[in-house]
């Protein structure tokens, strides 16, 4: 049959072989954990954008304040461009060549040879919502903050779709929560609040 060398053989190839694969999926492990805290630190970004524009929109100006409200609106569509473009290293569009999509009334090949390739294809929807701070930014800068609460809460339902589409996105270690630990509805009133 078999000799003893034969089979210390074998066993030692599959004790490598099961070392190898182990190493393998630690490795991948590894890079899911990683990409994980990395979108992790671009949506924290997003977010704080998404909220500070949230609260300008709804700020009052003063006349002699409105250069310096303009400025930092230029300041926050130049962020929200460059999370745009971030998160497009997380979200690269989706290429296809079946599909087209409608531009200035016209029907525009998906794969236009005009446009770079990171921005041919479909946009995927978590940008959409970074790309609706943008506009928020650029909305503000023209015009100021808005006259009722519309544009700010425009832009907190943008921000809690972004949030929960992060969430979809983000491994399961990174947002795990147990169910001991469910919150209890908070009060308008911090004089109501139990320490």
């Amino acid at each position: 049959m078999f000799s003893d060398k034969a089979i210390l053989g074998a066993v030692a190839t599959l004790c490598v072989g099961a070392l190898g694969l182990f190493q393998w999926y630690v490795n991948l492990r590894a890079q899911a954990r990683t990409r994980d805290h990395e979108l992790f630190d671009w949506g924290s970004e997003v977010i704080d954008l998404m909220t500070t524009l949230e609260m300008l929109s709804s700020e009052t100006v003063r006349p002699e304040h409105e250069p310096a409200f303009r400025q930092r609106c230029r300041e926050l569509m130049a962020q929200a461009s460059a999370l745009i473009d971030k998160g497009r290293l997380f979200f690269p569009n989706v290429q296809t060549a079946t599909f087209s999509i409608q531009r200035a009334g016209k029907n525009t090949p998906d794969r236009s040879p005009a446009r770079e390739r990171a921005y041919r294809g479909f946009r995927v929807k978590i940008l959409d919502e970074v790309i609706r701070a943008f506009k928020v930014a650029k909305y503000l800068n023209a015009n100021g903050p808005s006259q009722d609460d519309t544009v700010r809460q425009k832009m907190r339902a943008s921000r809690r779709r972004f949030v929960s589409i992060l969430q979809r996105e983000m491994g399961r270690s990174l947002r795990r929560s147990s169910r001991s630990q469910t919150g209890a509805p908070v009060s308008e009133d911090p004089n109501q609040w139990v320490d």
